[in-house]
């Protein structure tokens, strides 16, 4: 996981540092602001954004909101970075709409903004590194229709309406869920609002709610660290758990399945489990042949997008 997350930065910080390189007096400072600092994806994130700071000769400069909720937060960062004219900014938006006119003002003051993890509502970015969320939320479909023999009831965890990646995973999941398995249905849907202490909460709920559930979707880290802590605490039934962004502390073996998107988008091979786009909003670069191997999940396992293990969580 650290090491994607080494990949990405390496390739998100290279770019603006070549592009200021002609005329540039002072070594390059670039603003790498995250959804938030709590979760061990974002840490790593961060372990990735040193690592390519050092290796490309750039600084720098690391502020992201506590909450991935703080939208409000992170416009004051990205203003902020703006005022104090860094030479780039690397920005993962918290919601799609919020933060358009943030990264419009930064073009228009010739601030280059690079967008990873999540998509925004607007075309002035240069660049914009991210996962395939939606095959990602349709891989964990797959995975749910297979453990349940095709049939059976499945929840939903989501993380924060507006976030422009889980809301594609979800999307993706929900629209294989209805499209390909008739047989299964999407009994709830409830959001833990990036939160593990709420994604616990809305998880108890919903296993009160729905006794006979058969299988959770989690759409990021803290929705499947919340909804494993729900299961891991009650008796009775044992129910399936496929997630996305599982943390360390969810051990292989221990949940049904993870389909991971790599982390802020990277594979750092060209072609691989990764979707680069410029500011036209151009289509995923990957082939037919790429996308189809993602969506078979011994293969996509061993790609690293698709990591499972094969048993239940006990419900004790």
């Amino acid at each position: 996981m650290r090491k994607t997350a080494v990949a990405v930065l390496g390739l998100v910080l290279a770019a603006p540092a070549f592009f200021l390189a002609c005329k540039r007096e002072r070594k390059t400072t670039i603003a790498v602001i995250p959804k938030g600092n709590t979760t061990i994806f974002w840490q790593s994130v961060h372990a990735g954004a040193a690592k390519a700071a050092l290796e490309n000769g750039v600084e720098i400069i690391w502020n992201g909101p506590p909450s991935e909720t703080d939208y409000t937060g992170q416009l004051q960062i990205t203003d902020a970075m703006i005022n104090r004219h860094v030479n780039a900014i690397v920005l993962a938006p918290i919601d799609r709409k919020a933060m358009v006119g943030m990264v419009e003002r930064a073009a228009r003051e010739n601030v280059p903004v690079v967008i990873v993890d999540s998509g925004i509502d607007t075309e002035r970015y240069v660049a914009r590194v991210a996962t395939d969320n939606y095959m990602t939320g349709r891989i964990a479909a797959d995975r749910v229709g297979k453990l349940v023999n095709g049939k059976g009831t499945v929840a939903i965890v989501a993380v924060v309406p507006g976030g422009a990646s889980t809301e594609e995973r979800e999307r993706g999941f929900e629209d294989t869920i209805h499209g390909k398995y008739p047989n299964i249905r999407i009994v709830d849907k409830r959001f833990g609002m990036a939160d593990v202490a709420r994604a616990l909460l809305v998880s108890e709920n919903i296993l009160t709610a729905h006794p006979e559930l058969d299988a959770l979707f989690g759409s990021n880290e803290s929705s499947v660290m919340g909804a494993a802590q729900a299961l891991r605490e009650r008796h009775g039934r044992k129910i399936k758990l496929v997630g996305v962004d599982a943390g360390s502390s969810l051990r292989p073996g221990r949940f049904a399945g993870c389909a991971k998107p790599v982390q802020d988008g990277i594979r750092s091979a060209p072609g691989r489990d990764q979707e680069t786009e410029g500011p036209a909003g151009g289509e995923d670069q990957r082939s037919r042949a790429e996308t189809d191997r993602l969506a078979e999940p011994a293969r996509a396992r061993d790609s690293g997008v698709f990591v499972s293990g094969h048993q239940e969580i006990p419900l004790k």
